[in-house]
């Protein structure tokens, strides 16, 4: 470098220094040599051969800086575009919401009626392709019924015998119990009353052809269960022997009478009330073999149901299990087609759960419509937050906002390093390599992919030593795969 210097006037103190400072400059020159190599766990110093190496001038840090902020003031547009626009759409979108308060019911009332008539067809389809099944099985019932009626008439005319005498017996049984009450009343016997069954038995129903035969039984009418259990008591706490027919104060003695229960005073024993309880309790009891004798000529009018079955199956070339899994489909049939029926007749215009199901849909429509406000009302205010805090965020936090990658930043980087580097070169094997004079920062970039790690070195070549290391004790980063990002953090200007 050349400077003259005139003497004519003068010179000021900055200009002497300045001029100082440009000749100390251009006599300083970087350490001709370098040397890259980490120390592992085992204390070996491993030579980093073979690596890239790039160098800056001294202009590097300024351009580096311009590159940082440039970097962070284009992402910042980025974001507040984004930001705005991403605003823009919410806004109009509460907008629509709010609408669509005012015909919110009414939309969705049509809708689950259209919901409601799409489920009636659905059934309807259902129930046409169930009753074309049925059909197919109708010749076979039909000619069951017209061959055997006889014997379905039979069971109906016992079952409607056994349930006359068990409501007969009910009514017996009810007022039996009254009297049983008030004369524990009336002798102000210390035991609980018992329990008045008001409540009508369940008659047995008739049945057809079809239903005896996939039975393997007759109905049961030897017993009078439903009586029996209205003659127990309501609290378990009285002691009741064996010798009592289920806690009704009635014994039977060994001569095979039956006398009122020792507990009840010895006055009642002998007393009118006592000879009519007894009475009426044999005329109960006196049902048990009644039914039990239907029951017998009901058990033998299916046995001889099932014998001419298995000789119709024989003569028809099939078998009476084969006839009984038939009927047994079609009684499936007919009762999913019963269910449909039902389900169609509570689906119906104006039936009620037609009339909560829509009341209950306007109300979720309304509900869900008010919670969509509230959360686009939210999103829209986290974004206006978002863009009024923009300007006061730190680079890390805008650079590492949705939107641009990490990946995106390193591959700047890289690109920004490849645009400026003064020059380059590579590691010799044993880790050394040559510095350019006017160079003043180094940089490196290391994988290891065996390990799954990267090691970035940025550093400002200090020219008062005789070399430059890239160690483990200057690494600028590390990490798996973004090493690269600790560029940014490097403050090269100090």
């Amino acid at each position: 470098m050349k400077l003259i210097i005139s003497l004519r006037k003068p010179l000021s103190r900055f200009v002497i220094a300045f001029c100082t400072s440009l000749l100390f400059q251009s006599c300083e020159k970087a350490p001709a040599e370098g040397e890259a190599f980490i120390t592992l766990k085992s204390n070996e110093v491993l030579p980093l051969a073979d690596t890239e190496i790039m160098f800056f001038g001294s202009n590097f840090a300024e351009e580096f800086e311009t590159f940082r902020v440039n970097l962070v003031a284009e992402k910042k547009d980025e974001l507040k575009s984004k930001l705005n626009n991403k605003l823009s759409e919410r806004k109009k979108e509460l907008e629509n919401l709010e609408d669509l308060r005012a015909s919110i019911a009414e939309t969705t009332r049509e809708s689950q009626k259209e919901n409601i008539q799409n489920l009636r067809a659905g059934l309807n389809k259902k129930m046409a392709l169930l009753d074309d099944m049925l059909k197919e099985s109708n010749p076979l019932a039909q000619e069951l019924e017209e061959k055997f009626s006889t014997y379905s008439q039979t069971e109906a005319a016992l079952v409607q015998k056994a349930n006359k005498i068990e409501v007969e017996a009910h009514r017996l049984s009810v007022a039996l119990i009254s009297k049983v009450n008030k004369a524990i009343v009336s002798e102000k016997i210390a035991i609980s009353k018992y329990k008045e069954n008001h409540q009508k038995p369940k008659l047995r129903e008739f049945r057809s052809v079809s239903e005896m035969i996939q039975e393997t039984l007759p109905y049961d009418f030897g017993s009078l269960s439903d009586i029996s259990e209205s003659l127990c008591k309501t609290k378990e706490s009285h002691d009741i022997t064996k010798d009592y027919d289920r806690g009704f104060p009635i014994r039977k003695t060994r001569n095979g009478k039956f006398q009122v229960a020792e507990y009840f005073s010895k006055k009642l024993h002998d007393s009118k009330d006592a000879i009519e309880i007894r009475k009426d309790w044999l005329v109960i009891k006196n049902y048990e073999p009644q039914l039990k004798a239907l029951y017998d000529q009901a058990q033998k009018n299916h046995k001889d149901l099932n014998q001419v079955l298995q000789v119709y199956a024989n003569s028809d070339g099939t078998t009476a299990d084969s006839i009984t899994e038939q009927l047994s489909k079609r009684a499936n049939t007919e009762e999913e087609i019963s269910k449909i029926r039902e389900e169609l007749d509570e689906w119906k215009d104006g039936s009620e759960k037609s009339v909560k199901a829509l009341d209950l849909a306007i109300q979720t429509a309304k509900k869900n419509l008010e919670q969509a406000i509230e959360n686009q009302l939210e999103e829209v205010e986290e974004l206006a937050t978002a863009v009024s805090t923009l300007s006061s965020s730190s680079r890390h936090e805008i650079l590492g906002a949705d939107g641009m990658t990490e990946a995106i930043i390193q591959q700047a980087i890289l690109k920004f390093f490849a645009s400026n580097k003064l020059s380059s070169t590579r590691t010799g094997r044993d880790g050394k390599f040559a510095i350019p004079p006017k160079a003043r920062y180094v940089s490196s970039l290391l994988t290891r992919e065996i390990q799954e790690e990267q090691l970035f070195w940025l550093i400002k070549i200090d020219l008062e030593e005789t070399s430059v290391r890239l160690t483990n004790s200057n690494v600028t980063k590390t990490g798996m795969d973004r090493a690269l990002l600790g560029a940014l953090d490097c403050n090269l200007l100090e």
